[in-house]
């Protein structure tokens, strides 16, 4: 029995999972997971804080670019995974899981040694840091 490639690129083994019945419907399960992510992340601060100072702005900015990389890791593991009949949900939340504590742990350790943005050298290596790390995640 072959296999039915959905969305981005992952492959499921007889039939496709219930809900995942075309490439629109697995495009529209991604937004909704962007978004949510997002409102984990909290990447709806740097929006709501416009009369702040430019410097928080950049470090608010560093909060919702993290929550750009977890969807773009995210993106492109779920692309490779091979998910299996009756377990697939389950193998799609481990994978979200598992990326979100990292970027959580990586959001931790950014507020620490930028001192949420109070030290400017230490916000402009992680501004590059973190632009390096998107970029590598696009590829």
């Amino acid at each position: 029995m072959g296999g039915v490639v959905a969305g981005g690129g992952a492959y499921f083994s007889g039939a496709s999972p219930p809900g995942i019945t075309s490439r629109q419907t697995t495009q529209r399960y991604m937004k909704q997971l962007l978004f949510i992510a997002s409102l984990l992340l909290g990447a709806g601060a740097a929006r709501s804080q416009t009369s702040q100072s430019d410097g928080l702005l950049l470090h608010e900015q560093g909060h919702y670019d993290m929550a750009l990389l977890l969807a773009a890791i995210f993106k492109k593991q779920v692309g490779i995974l091979v998910l299996r009949r009756g377990t697939y949900s389950q193998q799609v939340r481990e994978l979200f899981a598992g990326i979100l504590q990292e970027i959580k742990q990586l959001e931790v350790q950014y507020d620490v040694e930028t001192e949420h943005r109070k030290n400017a050298a230490a916000q402009l290596v992680w501004d590059q840091k973190i632009a390096l790390l998107l970029r590598a995640a696009a590829q």
